[in-house]
Protein backbone atom coordinates (compact mmCIF):
# COMPACT_ATOMS: atom_id res chain seq x y z
CA UNK A 1 0.00 0.00 0.00
CA UNK A 2 1.30 3.52 -0.56
CA UNK A 3 0.16 6.61 1.05
CA UNK A 4 -0.86 10.07 -0.04
CA UNK A 5 -1.17 13.81 1.10
CA UNK A 6 -3.01 15.23 -1.69
CA UNK A 7 -3.45 19.52 -1.61
CA UNK A 8 -4.68 21.69 -4.09
CA UNK A 9 -3.29 24.92 -4.20
CA UNK A 10 -4.72 27.85 -4.61
CA UNK A 11 -5.25 29.71 -7.88
CA UNK A 12 -4.65 33.02 -6.37
CA UNK A 13 -1.24 31.92 -4.43
CA UNK A 14 0.35 29.92 -7.17
CA UNK A 15 2.97 32.04 -8.31
CA UNK A 16 4.33 32.25 -4.82
CA UNK A 17 4.26 28.77 -4.16
CA UNK A 18 6.25 27.75 -6.87
CA UNK A 19 8.51 30.51 -6.06
CA UNK A 20 9.15 28.85 -2.40
CA UNK A 21 9.52 25.88 -4.08
CA UNK A 22 12.66 27.16 -6.24
CA UNK A 23 13.97 28.60 -2.90
CA UNK A 24 13.79 25.98 -0.77
CA UNK A 25 14.17 22.85 -2.80
CA UNK A 26 15.68 21.38 -5.79
CA UNK A 27 14.00 20.57 -9.09
CA UNK A 28 15.15 16.98 -10.12
CA UNK A 29 12.83 17.00 -13.38
CA UNK A 30 9.34 16.76 -14.66
CA UNK A 31 7.36 14.02 -17.11
CA UNK A 32 4.27 14.11 -18.67
CA UNK A 33 1.49 11.13 -17.83
CA UNK A 34 -1.63 10.67 -19.88
CA UNK A 35 -4.23 8.37 -18.48
CA UNK A 36 -6.08 8.39 -21.25
CA UNK A 37 -6.01 9.39 -25.66
CA UNK A 38 -7.42 13.04 -24.58
CA UNK A 39 -4.26 15.13 -24.87
CA UNK A 40 -6.11 17.25 -22.34
CA UNK A 41 -5.51 15.18 -19.66
CA UNK A 42 -2.35 15.26 -19.63
CA UNK A 43 -0.73 15.53 -16.35
CA UNK A 44 2.44 17.60 -15.93
CA UNK A 45 4.55 16.19 -12.46
CA UNK A 46 7.18 18.08 -11.22
CA UNK A 47 9.42 16.64 -8.16
CA UNK A 48 11.16 18.51 -6.07
CA UNK A 49 13.61 17.18 -2.71
CA UNK A 50 15.47 18.69 -0.28
CA UNK A 51 18.35 16.94 1.62
CA UNK A 52 19.27 18.85 5.14
CA UNK A 53 22.96 19.20 5.29
CA UNK A 54 23.46 19.85 8.91
CA UNK A 55 23.96 16.99 11.00
CA UNK A 56 21.79 16.80 14.32
CA UNK A 57 22.63 15.37 17.85
CA UNK A 58 19.95 13.60 19.55
CA UNK A 59 18.97 14.89 22.86
CA UNK A 60 20.01 11.64 24.04
CA UNK A 61 23.46 11.59 23.26
CA UNK A 62 23.72 11.18 27.25
CA UNK A 63 22.90 7.60 26.48
CA UNK A 64 25.59 7.06 24.15
CA UNK A 65 28.34 8.50 26.28
CA UNK A 66 27.30 6.70 28.87
CA UNK A 67 29.78 3.32 26.57
CA UNK A 68 31.58 6.15 24.68
CA UNK A 69 30.07 5.09 21.51
CA UNK A 70 31.08 7.57 18.97
CA UNK A 71 28.22 9.40 17.21
CA UNK A 72 28.78 12.47 14.95
CA UNK A 73 25.32 12.60 14.40
CA UNK A 74 22.31 12.21 11.57
CA UNK A 75 21.47 14.04 8.70
CA UNK A 76 17.57 15.69 9.09
CA UNK A 77 14.72 14.27 7.53
CA UNK A 78 14.38 14.51 3.80
CA UNK A 79 11.46 15.86 2.18
CA UNK A 80 9.99 15.61 -1.40
CA UNK A 81 6.74 17.58 -2.99
CA UNK A 82 5.25 16.52 -6.27
CA UNK A 83 3.91 19.42 -8.27
CA UNK A 84 1.18 18.20 -10.16
CA UNK A 85 -0.56 20.26 -13.04
CA UNK A 86 -3.76 19.64 -15.23
CA UNK A 87 -6.59 21.86 -17.18
CA UNK A 88 -5.19 24.90 -15.53
CA UNK A 89 -5.04 23.43 -12.00
CA UNK A 90 -1.93 22.33 -9.61
CA UNK A 91 -1.98 20.10 -6.89
CA UNK A 92 0.73 18.99 -4.56
CA UNK A 93 1.68 15.18 -2.98
CA UNK A 94 4.11 15.90 -0.01
CA UNK A 95 6.46 13.44 1.72
CA UNK A 96 8.75 14.10 5.00
CA UNK A 97 7.74 17.39 6.50
CA UNK A 98 7.34 19.12 3.37
CA UNK A 99 3.83 19.95 4.12
CA UNK A 100 4.96 23.05 6.20
CA UNK A 101 6.03 24.47 2.91
CA UNK A 102 2.80 23.54 1.21
CA UNK A 103 -0.05 24.34 3.98
CA UNK A 104 -0.08 27.96 3.54
CA UNK A 105 -0.54 28.11 -0.38
CA UNK A 106 -3.59 25.22 -0.64
CA UNK A 107 -6.86 25.71 -1.44
CA UNK A 108 -8.35 25.16 2.31
CA UNK A 109 -11.89 24.43 1.36
CA UNK A 110 -10.54 21.90 -1.18
CA UNK A 111 -10.82 18.59 1.02
CA UNK A 112 -14.33 19.23 2.45
CA UNK A 113 -15.90 19.42 -0.96
CA UNK A 114 -14.60 16.25 -1.39
CA UNK A 115 -16.03 15.09 2.26
CA UNK A 116 -19.37 16.67 2.67
CA UNK A 117 -20.36 14.39 -0.69
CA UNK A 118 -19.21 11.07 0.67
CA UNK A 119 -20.99 8.75 3.17
CA UNK A 120 -18.98 8.40 6.44
CA UNK A 121 -19.30 4.86 7.85
CA UNK A 122 -17.78 5.87 11.07
CA UNK A 123 -15.79 8.95 12.30
CA UNK A 124 -12.44 8.81 13.95
CA UNK A 125 -11.91 11.82 15.15
CA UNK A 126 -12.84 15.70 14.65
CA UNK A 127 -11.46 18.28 15.34
CA UNK A 128 -13.56 21.45 15.70
CA UNK A 129 -12.66 25.52 15.51
CA UNK A 130 -14.88 28.09 17.64
CA UNK A 131 -13.55 31.42 17.03
CA UNK A 132 -15.19 33.09 19.65
CA UNK A 133 -14.67 30.85 22.72
CA UNK A 134 -11.87 30.28 24.64
CA UNK A 135 -10.27 27.03 23.91
CA UNK A 136 -9.54 28.06 19.98
CA UNK A 137 -9.67 24.01 18.99
CA UNK A 138 -11.38 20.95 20.62
CA UNK A 139 -10.72 17.36 19.30
CA UNK A 140 -13.51 15.11 19.94
CA UNK A 141 -12.64 10.66 19.55
CA UNK A 142 -15.49 8.58 19.13
CA UNK A 143 -16.20 4.85 19.64
CA UNK A 144 -18.91 4.33 17.04
CA UNK A 145 -20.13 7.58 15.28
CA UNK A 146 -20.98 8.76 11.95
CA UNK A 147 -22.88 11.57 11.48
CA UNK A 148 -21.18 15.09 10.99
CA UNK A 149 -22.54 17.93 12.58
CA UNK A 150 -21.77 20.73 14.82
CA UNK A 151 -23.08 23.57 16.48
CA UNK A 152 -23.95 27.25 15.57
CA UNK A 153 -20.50 28.94 15.62
CA UNK A 154 -17.98 26.04 15.06
CA UNK A 155 -16.59 24.82 12.00
CA UNK A 156 -14.46 21.50 11.49
CA UNK A 157 -10.80 22.03 11.03
CA UNK A 158 -9.96 18.21 10.64
CA UNK A 159 -12.30 15.18 10.29
CA UNK A 160 -10.39 11.39 11.07
CA UNK A 161 -12.84 8.72 9.39
CA UNK A 162 -13.70 5.69 7.55
CA UNK A 163 -15.72 6.11 4.09
CA UNK A 164 -18.72 3.79 2.80
CA UNK A 165 -16.96 2.09 -0.19
CA UNK A 166 -18.48 0.67 -3.41
CA UNK A 167 -18.01 -3.00 -3.35
CA UNK A 168 -14.64 -3.87 -4.99
CA UNK A 169 -13.17 -0.08 -5.15
CA UNK A 170 -10.34 0.42 -4.89
CA UNK A 171 -8.79 3.82 -5.85
CA UNK A 172 -8.31 4.49 -1.93
CA UNK A 173 -8.30 3.04 1.49
CA UNK A 174 -11.55 3.58 3.75
CA UNK A 175 -9.67 5.44 6.29
CA UNK A 176 -9.27 9.55 5.16
CA UNK A 177 -7.88 12.33 6.86
CA UNK A 178 -9.75 15.77 5.91
CA UNK A 179 -8.36 18.87 6.75
CA UNK A 180 -6.42 21.17 4.37
CA UNK A 181 -5.56 18.00 2.50
CA UNK A 182 -7.13 14.86 1.99
CA UNK A 183 -4.82 11.81 3.15
CA UNK A 184 -5.79 8.28 2.63
CA UNK A 185 -3.91 5.54 1.66
CA UNK A 186 -3.08 4.03 -1.85
CA UNK A 187 -3.28 0.72 -3.63
CA UNK A 188 0.65 0.93 -4.81
CA UNK A 189 3.82 3.89 -4.26
CA UNK A 190 3.31 5.22 -8.12
CA UNK A 191 1.99 7.96 -10.31
CA UNK A 192 -0.17 6.29 -11.85
CA UNK A 193 -2.09 5.47 -8.34
CA UNK A 194 -2.09 8.96 -7.61
CA UNK A 195 -3.23 10.28 -10.82
CA UNK A 196 -6.33 7.83 -10.58
CA UNK A 197 -6.98 9.30 -6.75
CA UNK A 198 -6.92 12.82 -8.11
CA UNK A 199 -9.16 12.74 -11.54
CA UNK A 200 -11.49 10.59 -8.60
CA UNK A 201 -11.31 12.88 -6.11
CA UNK A 202 -12.53 16.01 -8.92
CA UNK A 203 -15.07 13.45 -10.19
CA UNK A 204 -16.59 13.54 -6.67
CA UNK A 205 -16.36 17.16 -6.38
CA UNK A 206 -18.90 17.80 -9.03
CA UNK A 207 -21.75 15.82 -7.33
CA UNK A 208 -24.18 17.69 -5.18
CA UNK A 209 -23.46 17.67 -1.46
CA UNK A 210 -25.07 15.30 0.47
CA UNK A 211 -27.82 16.12 2.95
CA UNK A 212 -26.73 16.87 6.48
Amino acid sequence: MGQVNLYKIDENKRIGFLDQLREKFEFIGEQNYNLSDDEKDTFTVGTYVYFPDEKRIPEWRWILDEYECEFEGTVGAPRAILVIENRGITYAVTYGFSYFVVDKYCDIDFAFDFARRVVFKQIKTTTLTAPNAQRNKMINVYLNYNDISFDSGESYAKIKAKVKLEENFTLHGEMVEIGHSIKTQLPQNNIACILKFIEYVERVRKKEELPV
